[in-house]
Protein backbone atom coordinates (compact mmCIF):
# COMPACT_ATOMS: atom_id res chain seq x y z
CA UNK A 1 0.00 0.00 0.00
CA UNK A 2 2.26 2.48 0.69
CA UNK A 3 4.16 1.99 -2.36
CA UNK A 4 0.68 2.92 -4.64
CA UNK A 5 0.73 6.05 -2.26
CA UNK A 6 4.39 7.04 -3.45
CA UNK A 7 3.93 6.13 -7.21
CA UNK A 8 0.24 8.07 -7.19
CA UNK A 9 2.17 11.13 -4.82
CA UNK A 10 5.08 11.07 -7.38
CA UNK A 11 3.14 11.28 -10.38
CA UNK A 12 1.20 13.64 -8.64
CA UNK A 13 4.29 15.83 -7.88
CA UNK A 14 5.69 15.10 -11.97
CA UNK A 15 2.31 16.37 -13.29
CA UNK A 16 2.99 19.71 -11.07
CA UNK A 17 5.96 20.42 -11.71
CA UNK A 18 5.07 19.98 -15.28
CA UNK A 19 2.26 22.39 -14.98
CA UNK A 20 4.62 25.03 -13.24
CA UNK A 21 7.38 24.75 -15.77
CA UNK A 22 4.62 25.40 -18.27
CA UNK A 23 2.79 28.30 -16.74
CA UNK A 24 6.55 29.91 -16.28
CA UNK A 25 7.94 29.25 -19.86
CA UNK A 26 4.44 31.54 -20.84
CA UNK A 27 4.00 33.88 -17.85
CA UNK A 28 7.22 33.59 -16.17
CA UNK A 29 6.15 37.67 -14.84
CA UNK A 30 2.85 36.94 -13.78
CA UNK A 31 3.79 33.92 -11.94
CA UNK A 32 6.07 35.94 -10.14
CA UNK A 33 4.16 38.46 -8.99
CA UNK A 34 1.62 36.06 -7.78
CA UNK A 35 4.66 34.44 -5.89
CA UNK A 36 5.34 37.40 -4.33
CA UNK A 37 1.72 38.79 -3.22
CA UNK A 38 1.24 34.94 -1.93
CA UNK A 39 4.01 35.51 -0.03
CA UNK A 40 3.08 39.38 1.51
CA UNK A 41 -0.06 37.83 2.35
CA UNK A 42 1.71 35.07 4.77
Amino acid sequence: MPFLISFVDGKLHAEIDWGLKRINNQFPNALLALLFSMSSIL
